[in-house]
């Protein structure tokens, strides 16, 4: 503001034009307990515009949500930091979306550093449930699919599964629900994004059997009939593809009643428009993890066969379309260090993939490994004492580090499942051949089979999800706003 405020000075005398103003909207938790501004005196906006130095400009905060504040030259793609300070420094920070150029306001959700706090809506009590599809439809508008309300891990109650479709936006923080009768109950089914701004949904686990159906979601959430896989399917691992569709790697295509069923025997290709094909898979598994990398290809770890969790990786050639086990390369694995189901697989920003958590037949493992991409082959990052895991959530972040949260931890087969709920953040080295995993943060929200998501703003949702065994439901939703490092600094 001083700045604007000298420049309107100098106009008396032919000086410098003022930059034009911005209404910024700020909003936060509706919990009074995680207000964001409490004891807030200063807000640091901070403008970061493409090819350009940051933008830094300290205003007194007054207590009102609606600031008008002068901006700098906006090009598309520029957007607005704030971080709310006290006399300690950074306590909350916001971002908006991406702006456009000539862009005159925009709306920055705030929250406390380190913390999951409410979403600005509540979410309704109805939508909560574990293991539903979550996929990012046009403009950042978060799709929510399916799961299930009661049951065991991979043993939902089939008279609990959920026809529910809901949407997030994140223009307003509301949350919608969106009647149709062209999904049906289901869950472990296969979603991802289409090119046009909508999504598809394939097969799954229905009330009475496994489904072979394709659904297509306009970029509005209307659900329509979009073709049918070439067999049934439900707990296949899904990468998208650069064209627009994805591979659905194995699963079952028959459940047993008991958790698991018959596995598929195949890989499919499931095209944008709905068209599916099949392509040979030399080892069968069903809940594996699936990331696509940065070649098109994809990276296919874990899963379990009829002899429990596996700990080797199969590869995905996007240029012969086919499907082998991982070699072993020089000093690389071609196995990971342990078997894993349930675990998390997360492509870095050097191409390498960071494994985490899962079970191994026997209990809850902790161990982190790396897959590198020059080495074809898994490498050990340095070791850590954290506590095992499975079935929780991971996301990268738009600085290239990793969030890991919630999931649940076994000690033994048989046992049942205790909540996890210690925040893990891993920041890689350049090479992807290592990176730090840190642990001090406040405990989050008791969630397993949840999602995570990462929103336009670089914020991330949190929603859904359940623990223990039966399954107890972990309501409402949450958003955690990342700042590390140089986001934590007050500009002198």
């Amino acid at each position: 503001m001083a700045r604007a405020l000298a420049c309107a000075l100098l106009l008396t005398v032919g000086g410098c034009q003022p930059s034009p103003t911005f209404e910024v909207t700020l909003t936060g938790s509706p919990i009074v307990d995680e207000d964001p501004f409490a004891g807030v005196t200063a807000l640091e906006l901070r403008w970061s515009r493409p090819g350009l130095p940051l933008t830094v400009e300290h205003i007194t905060f007054t207590g009102s949500s609606d600031l008008l504040v002068h901006a700098p030259p906006l090009a598309d793609g520029a957007q607005l930091e704030v971080a709310a300070l006290d006399a300690r420094g950074v306590v909350a920070v916001g971002r908006t979306a991406p702006l456009a150029k000539g862009q005159k306001a925009a709306v920055a959700y705030v929250a406390r550093l380190d913390q999951f706090a409410a979403t600005p809506s509540l979410r309704p009590a109805q939508s909560a449930r574990f293991a539903a599809s979550a996929t990012t439809l046009a403009d950042g508008v978060v799709l929510f699919a399916g799961g299930a309300t009661r049951g065991s891990p991979t043993l939902p109650d089939a008279s609990s599964l959920s026809p529910l479709l809901d949407l997030y936006d994140p223009a307003t923080g509301a949350f919608t629900v969106v009647p149709s009768t062209a999904f049906t109950a289901r869950i472990y089914h296969a979603a991802f994004a289409t090119p046009d701004g909508g999504a598809l949904l394939a097969g799954g686990l229905g009330m009475f059997d496994a489904l072979a159906d394709v659904v297509r979601i306009d970029a509005h959430g209307v659900a329509s009939a979009a073709g049918t896989l070439p067999g049934k399917r439900f707990a296949a691992a899904t990468a998208p593809l650069p064209d627009g569709g994805a591979l659905l790697v194995g699963g079952y295509s028959a459940p047993d009643g008991m958790g698991g069923g018959t596995l598929a025997t195949d890989a499919l290709l499931l095209g944008p428009d709905g068209a599916a094909s099949s392509i040979a898979l030399p080892l069968p598994r069903a809940f594996a993890a699936a990331v696509t990398l940065a070649n098109g290809d994809v990276l296919i770890t874990g899963g379990t066969d009829n002899l429990g969790p596996r700990s080797d990786a199969l590869y995905y050639s996007a240029t012969t379309r086919t499907i082998a086990a991982l070699p072993a390369t020089g000093d690389a694995r071609s196995d990971m260090l342990t078997a894993r189901v349930g675990h998390t697989a997360t492509r870095l920003p050097s191409g390498a993939v960071l494994i985490y958590g899962g079970n191994d037949g026997r209990a809850s493992v902790s161990a982190a490994e790396l897959w590198s991409p020059s080495l074809t082959g898994f490498v050990d990052p340095s070791s850590f004492n954290l506590d095992p895991r499975q079935r929780h959530a991971a996301v990268a972040l738009g600085d290239g580090s990793v969030l890991l949260t919630g999931g649940e931890s076994q000690p033994q087969r048989m046992a049942t499942p205790s909540p996890v709920r210690a925040l893990l953040h891993f920041a890689p080295t350049a090479s992807g051949s290592g990176g730090v995993l840190a642990s001090d943060f406040p405990l989050t929200p008791a969630r397993a089979e949840a999602n995570l998501v990462l929103l336009p703003d670089g914020s991330v949702l949190y929603t859904g999800g359940a623990v223990s065994d039966p399954r107890m439901l972990a309501g409402g939703a949450q958003i955690f706003v990342p700042c590390f490092g140089s986001c934590r600094a007050v500009t002198p």
